[in-house]
């Protein structure tokens, strides 16, 4: 009997963490039309799993991503994620972004025709969630307009994370 409370209890947890993912569902965290308005190369989105990783690919018409966002749940700190990226990138902390948040920006490279102080990843954590945008496919500086739509977008994803 011990057993099978054991399971029942097993099983409606796992379903509360999967439930729990799913309401982060990064492409349910803001409309295709919002990300449109602030990014109009963008055609539609497509959805990915990874184990209990979920990734929305917002996609241009090349079929190529422009940007990636994945929702998830770890212990690591969003400053730490970013360091893991390794050399040929500087992490810079965002205080104002849900409750701890760390960019990581390209160094510059010129023999490789790399640009320095382009995003490569914005981390945010809310809660147990972290909430990962990837720029990929448009080159976003850390600072101008098309920054300033990409913070407007995370801090929009961010409300819709429970």
């Amino acid at each position: 009997m011990k057993s099978i409370s054991f399971l029942l209890t097993f099983f409606t947890l796992i379903a509360m963490r999967q439930e729990c993912f799913a309401t982060n569902n990064p492409c349910q965290l803001i409309a295709l039309e919002k990300v449109q308005e602030l990014f109009p190369v963008v055609e539609k989105m497509e959805k990915k799993n990874y184990g209990v990783n979920q990734i929305c690919n917002y996609i241009n018409k090349q079929e190529i991503p422009v940007i990636t966002v994945s929702t998830g749940s770890d212990n690591i700190s969003p400053r730490t994620m970013m360091s893991n990226l390794g050399d040929g990138y500087v992490v810079q902390d965002m205080p104002s972004l849900g409750d701890e948040a760390a960019m990581a920006l390209t160094l510059p490279e010129p023999k490789l025709g790399i640009a320095g102080d382009l995003v490569v990843e914005l981390c945010i954590r809310k809660g147990d969630t972290y909430l990962l945008l990837a720029p990929s496919g448009v080159e976003i500086e850390k600072s101008g307009s098309l920054f300033t739509s990409f913070l407007s977008l995370a801090r929009a994803m961010l409300q819709s994370i429970h």
